[in-house]
């Protein structure tokens, strides 16, 4: 085996293959060690997908970045770290096999806590979960101190080449036809070629700008026809306090001619739920830039609309997107002069001042509706609980607010929920191992 990893050859060969190996029968294992590389990392960037691959990627470099300035004594400490996070793993894996199996073996084969401390036991298995997350962030800090790889939006799966899963309506295409003047077709020659900064992280679409008074296209005439039956039905669109509550959450436009606009636009713009990769990445960049605790912001969307999945997401007149952002709230994360700081930071990491983004545009990108829920979070400047009842009662109070209809049992069950469904499904369908 040689002394130096070779895991960026590594990843090349994984990268040209057409599918990811079996875990099974050795092969993968046999490559990995052929290569100088750990079978943990090996496994990974297997089933990884793209995104993930090009964060592993940038953050191998940055490791062997670190490795060729590192002292001795640095790089002797790094593995002590690794070290002492493989005895935690074994000593919580023979806790378990202990419980399930209590008389087999009578006599371990090891010492279950080798290696720990009686504090340090005590602090990691039988702690607060916040104990336990400040030793897990301690050691991954020192199994890991070269600066950590931030993807780029394309990357991630993100950016204007975005090709992680997104399959453009066809409806977007069908729907309208904007008959333009030569001008008209250069400009979008010039979008296609060289995206501007307001295209980034957008879906593509047909409708450049979102003033509506703006050239006429069949968006004026389409609505046109749809006001006489929309004011048929707007009234009890606006009765805040009718028996009956409205399907159109708070916070939208209820002004009759916009909606009429609105369903136009949402006429000739299907909406398409996103996939479980780019959810991944949404959840991964937003938590790089402003970190929660314990997969917070992934609860949100699970509760909020299964991730995006659920039927009422992209309800009409609603644009809050799979974080469900209502529009008041989002006109806070652009106005709030105590968020001016995160906005900024926002705005770099985009490539986009956060106050050009609309409301509208969160519908269809999970990305921007994430930015906009964690700003509105960070409104409150209160910390985030790490354990399932804290994060109930703390979506409850700054998320939903005692305006909304949602509680504390409700967040608990939906997010329970989702972890079994995923569990039964990894059973039912084992990776490849």
């Amino acid at each position: 085996r040689r002394k130096k990893t070779r895991a960026p050859e590594l990843f090349a060969h994984l990268d040209v293959l057409d599918e990811p190996l079996s875990h099974s029968g050795g092969e993968l294992a046999g490559l990995g060690q052929s290569y100088g590389t750990n079978t943990r990392l090996t496994k990974k960037y297997n089933s990884a997908p793209r995104a993930e691959r090009n964060r592993i990627i940038g953050e191998t470099t940055n490791a062997f970045d670190w490795a060729k300035t590192a002292t001795p004594a640095q790089k002797n400490a790094q593995m002590e770290a690794v070290k002492k996070a493989e005895v935690y793993d074994v000593t919580d894996n023979q806790y378990l096999y202990d419980q399930s199996f209590p008389n087999d073996p009578d006599t371990p084969a090891f010492i279950p806590n080798a290696g720990l401390t009686d504090q340090e036991d005590r602090d990691y298995f039988k702690g607060t979960p916040e104990q336990k997350q400040a030793i897990i962030e301690d050691l991954n800090a020192q199994i890991a101190p070269w600066p950590t790889y931030e993807p780029t939006l394309d990357e991630m799966g993100l950016g204007p080449k975005d090709d992680y899963g997104y399959v453009a309506p066809v409806e977007a295409v069908e729907a309208v036809d904007v008959k333009g003047d030569a001008s008209a077709n250069k400009a979008t020659e010039d979008t296609e070629t060289e995206p501007s900064a307001s295209d980034i992280l957008t879906i593509r679409r047909t409708d450049k700008s979102d003033d509506w008074r703006e050239g006429k296209s069949n968006y004026d005439q389409v609505a046109a026809d749809q006001h006489a039956n929309f004011m048929n039905d707007a009234g009890e669109q606006t009765d805040k306090n009718s028996s009956d509550p409205s399907p159109v959450k708070a916070g939208s436009s209820r002004d009759p001619s916009n909606d009429a606009k609105n369903r136009a636009w949402e006429q000739s713009h299907k909406y398409v739920p996103p996939s479980q990769a780019k959810m991944d990445a949404v959840i991964a960049w937003i938590e790089r830039i402003f970190p929660t605790k314990n997969d917070f912001m992934r609860k949100i969307a699970i509760h909020e609309s299964h991730l995006g999945q659920h039927e009422d997401t992209a309800r009409p007149g609603y644009y809050g997107g799979v974080f469900q952002v209502d529009e008041g709230t989002f006109r806070e994360t652009q106005i709030r002069k105590g968020l001016a700081e995160q906005r900024a930071k926002v705005s770099a990491k985009l490539g986009r001042d956060w106050n050009t983004v609309t409301w509208r545009e969160l519908r269809d990108n999970p990305l921007l509706s994430a930015i906009a829920a964690r700003l509105s979070l960070l409104r409150w400047k209160k910390n985030i609980p790490a354990d399932i009842e804290g994060q109930a009662a703390y979506w409850k109070k700054y998320y939903n607010t005692d305006e909304g209809w949602g509680s504390e049992e409700k967040f608990k069950n939906s997010v329970n929920a989702h972890q079994e469904k995923a569990k039964r499904r990894a059973r039912s369908n084992p990776p490849m191992s």
